[in-house]
């Protein structure tokens, strides 16, 4: 199903859609994932043109200005080809371009390498479970 080639795979980020809920709740099910408060008004996709949704991230208002991470998920197989990134990357700067400044992530310690995946978007640690990223 999944391209076999290593390399970068290109997605487009938007807002999730109605159709594309049940492939969000798939993909954060493979990860153990928080699947509550999934909607389409908090949860953007990468979609790739020929795969169709391989990642998602949700989001929760915590504050006026602060929103939270609440899950992340990439199809596993596409995992370390560039979806994360590019999904992560969007979402930021549409969290930003809607006036919140300040982003907050709570870490899975099952999960190897998410510390410094956030670090690479600038995330700083907040305590020993969660990061924080300040957006100016």
């Amino acid at each position: 199903m999944w391209a076999n080639k290593p390399g970068i795979v290109e997605v487009d980020v938007s807002r999730a859609r109605d159709e594309e809920l049940p492939a969000v709740i798939r993909i954060y099910r493979q990860h153990n994932g928080d699947c509550g408060g999934v909607g389409c008004g908090n949860t953007f996709v990468a979609r790739n043109e020929s795969l169709g949704v391989v990642g998602a991230v949700t989001v929760k208002q915590i504050q006026p200005g602060w929103v939270s991470l609440r899950t992340m998920g990439v199809e596993p197989e596409l995992q370390r080809r560039g979806v994360g990134s590019q999904l992560l990357g969007k979402v930021i700067e549409e969290i930003k371009r809607e006036g919140n400044r300040t982003i907050t992530v709570d870490l899975d310690i099952h999960i190897n390498g998410q510390k410094e995946f956030f670090s690479n978007f600038n995330f700083k640690k907040l305590d020993s479970d969660s990061m924080v990223l300040e957006l100016k």
